[in-house]
């Protein structure tokens, strides 16, 4: 995005509107029917009206998956014991959840080095206890 002058911002917060840029992002996930899109390192603003907000992604490394090669792509990870989980993956999982190193690589090891399954596995089995 563009960075702001003082009038512009000025003006937006005479109207009710605030804009802000999420420092330290390290993934957008889009859940789909059909597809995931995964953003790594995007540029995250936030536009504030009233009680709703905008977020405008920008970014540049992009990965969609479709439906059919989400399964297949889980599964090529897991027979492949997994060895592709990456240390970001590792720390943004327990980000997301609170747990240790350990319990967030387990999680990615059952979700097939899936970080949303992973977060998804984590709330299934918190809602259960």
């Amino acid at each position: 995005m563009f960075p702001l002058s003082r009038d512009l911002e000025r003006q937006l917060k005479r109207m009710g509107i605030k804009i802000e840029e999420l420092k330290g992002v390290k993934l957008v996930l889009i859940e789909a029917d059909d597809r995931e899109i995964m953003i790594e390192g995007p540029q995250v603003y936030m536009m504030v009206l009233k009680d709703q907000k905008i977020f405008q992604i920008i970014g540049s490394n992009i990965k969609e998956i479709r439906e059919g090669e989400k399964a297949s792509s889980a599964e090529a990870r897991v027979e492949a014991g997994v060895s592709s989980i990456s240390q970001e993956d590792i720390t943004f999982v327990m980000e997301q959840t609170g747990v240790s190193y350990e319990e967030a690589r387990e999680l990615l090891r059952r979700a097939g080095g899936d970080i949303a399954k992973a977060i998804m596995i984590f709330n299934e089995e918190r809602s259960k206890r």
